[in-house]
């Protein structure tokens, strides 16, 4: 017999709200299987998005592969619905990140997915067959299928019924990176232990992925007064994101402004100097969170790695405010966020959807650094 299932729910896309409904329809399990794997939707063949060296977006291939495979007890294959673009993700395919070791070709990039559940090994009870599935892995989203081991993933979790596929696969890596540098490098706190309009922040390039989740988780989990830097254009937005003022960059001096916040997030990159300039606007305590890995969309150096180091050291333990550097997300904090997300106290700004073969557009695109909110690809 067939099953059907279905959900519904808000997408922020822009400045508007729209409603987006899912609908899955599945044949029974075939035989043989102890039901841990459903064949109309698990195929032999599907394709993938892959780069064989690193390059412009003419590098991009769309092949077809053999679907993954179980190869764990504790693996699930996950059709994906959708995956998130990033920053990391065009670096990384530019090859500015080549200093770090070499990589193997042909590789699939994409760091977030959400997607269902079409196979899983004998050991994995907690989730079953069609559950939807969002969260953030090392690599490989690109493509119509992936494996996560659910014993080492701890990024994955269950979608909420009403959080879209295209909502949930923007999430993961964007509302990390915010919730690590307002919380865990910020040392704001959160829910109970927040005090409402006793902290304040400023977010340096709200509009952006990062900043439009650090705009929400400021306010919605620090009870933060959030001041929020970004263009005109996007200010409006932002404020219905919850900040409590917005200073438009291209006619007025954020730096200009009153002087005593706990946390200033830069979620830019510091090539226009953020720290130097920001340093007076904060508290004697106050913190100073640079989110951005590199200065501009060049090639990573051992120079380049040897000065930030210095910097690093430099500013943390001889600077005049305390400085920290975001370099990676923790996937063990994504449980803490989900609540959140599943009551619609945070949600995903999608600033555009593209086709997952048309990837090259979205990275042309995000490389403008002009987007507001997060570019989807889609199934």
């Amino acid at each position: 017999m067939a099953q059907a299932a279905s959900s519904t729910s808000e997408t922020v896309v822009g400045s508007t709200t729209t409603i987006v409904e899912t609908t899955v329809e599945v044949r029974s399990v075939a035989p043989g299987k102890t039901k841990r794997q459903i064949d109309n939707l698990y195929p032999p063949k599907s394709h993938a998005l892959q780069i064989s060296k690193y390059g412009d977006t003419s590098v991009f291939q769309w092949a077809e592969v053999s679907t993954v495979q179980i190869q764990s007890p504790y693996d699930i294959i996950i059709k994906v619905s959708a995956a998130g673009v990033n920053p990391f993700d065009y670096k990384f395919r530019k090859g500015n990140y080549a200093v770090f070791g070499k990589v193997k070709f042909p590789l699939v990039l994409g760091l977030e997915f959400s997607g269902i559940v079409v196979a899983k090994g004998e050991k994995v009870n907690k989730v079953h067959l069609l559950d939807k599935i969002w969260g953030t892995i090392r690599g490989g989203c690109y493509s119509e299928f992936i494996r996560v081991n659910t014993a080492t993933e701890y990024g994955v979790a269950l979608k909420p019924t009403s959080v879209s596929h295209i909502e949930a696969a923007g999430a993961p890596i964007c509302a990390l990176s915010a919730y690590g540098a307002l919380v865990t490098l910020g040392e704001l706190p959160v829910g109970d232990k927040a005090e409402a309009g006793k902290h304040k922040v400023l977010i340096i390039g709200a509009s952006g992925g990062v900043g439009t989740f650090a705009v929400q988780i400021a306010k919605v989990l620090c009870k933060a007064k959030v001041t929020a830097v970004c263009s005109g254009a996007n200010a409006e937005l932002v404020r219905r994101l919850g900040a409590d003022k917005v200073v438009d960059y291209t006619i007025q001096d954020f730096t200009a402004d009153e002087n005593d916040y706990d946390v200033v997030v830069d979620c830019v990159g510091n090539q226009n100097d953020f720290y130097h300039k920001t340093i007076p606007l904060l508290k004697k305590k106050g913190t100073f969170v640079s989110v951005a890995f590199d200065n501009d969309d060049n090639k990573v150096s051992l120079g380049d790695l040897t000065k930030l180091s210095f910097q690093y050291v430099g500013r943390k333990f001889f600077g005049a405010r305390k400085y920290r550097a975001l370099y990676g997300v923790n996937r063990k904090d994504f449980s803490k966020l989900v609540p959140y997300f599943e009551r619609h106290e945070i949600k995903t700004v999608v600033a555009e959807k593209f086709p997952l073969r048309e990837a090259a557009k979205a990275h042309e695109k995000i490389e403008t650094r002009r987007t507001a909110g997060k570019i989807i690809l889609t199934t």
